[in-house]
């Protein structure tokens, strides 16, 4: 099966990326594997 890797931050670029790739998979019959990054904790 293919799939699409969607890599999600806090910017607002990262909701775009994910509605195509959510288009993409649902036209094509893959599926969406979502990658969140999330900042280190300063001490």
């Amino acid at each position: 099966m293919r799939k699409f890797l969607v890599v999600l931050d806090d910017s607002r670029e990262c909701l775009n990326a994910m509605r195509f790739a959510a288009l993409r998979a649902a036209h094509t019959g893959a599926g969406v594997t979502i990658l969140s990054v999330i900042p280190p904790e300063e001490f």
